[in-house]
């Protein structure tokens, strides 16, 4: 009779377990679909920021790209174009692209230590992108600090130019500046 009580106690607590279990598991089940959820919803959240904070347009960058102090673009575009990068590398920090805008963006507004610290970003984040060690280069090489810009540039000189391209047509900041596309 000792053994049938034991054996009628063991169903009681393996029934307690099992129940409990696939309490757990449904739970864990709920809880996962509100995680994934949640990631999406995050990422919706973060889209959505970006694009009400864009900049009016980006006309500007192109002026600056090309003719650099003698654009005529104003102090509170060049500004937008800082706010919206700093916004951008704030969500999404891997992108390499977005620390190289952000630096462009700070040398413009005069903002040197933050660009080359922006650029540096960039390059660390990809080291195969010419414009990145061009820019930085260039700024170490008007601060007089020739040896930092020799080193810089000549990381630059030996990417090959197919990467570059490569980069510019997969970036989606690029496209954006450069070609006007919206996705």
């Amino acid at each position: 009779q000792s053994f049938q009580a034991t054996r009628i106690q063991l169903m009681k607590v393996t029934k307690f377990i099992l129940t409990r279990a696939v309490v757990f598991f449904v739970l864990l089940f709920s809880l996962s679909f509100y995680l994934i959820d949640y990631v999406l919803i995050n990422e919706r959240i973060i889209i959505r920021t970006l694009n009400d904070n864009m900049p009016s347009h980006l006309h500007g960058l192109i002026l600056l790209s090309e003719k650099g102090e003698q654009a005529k673009v104003s102090k509170q575009h060049k500004q937008e174009y800082v706010n919206y990068y700093e916004l951008v590398t704030r969500y999404m920090p891997h992108l390499a692209e977005a620390h190289g805008m952000l630096g462009f963006s700070y040398h413009h507004v005069g903002k040197i230590k933050e660009a080359k610290a922006s650029l540096q970003k960039a390059r660390v984040l990809n080291p195969h992108f010419f414009w990145f060690q061009y820019n930085l280069g260039v700024m170490h090489y008007r601060q007089g600090d020739y040896k930092k810009a020799v080193d810089v540039l000549s990381t630059a000189r030996q990417l090959k130019p197919e990467i570059i391209v490569m980069v510019m047509k997969q970036s989606v900041v690029y496209r954006r500046v450069f070609l006007g596309a919206t996705n």
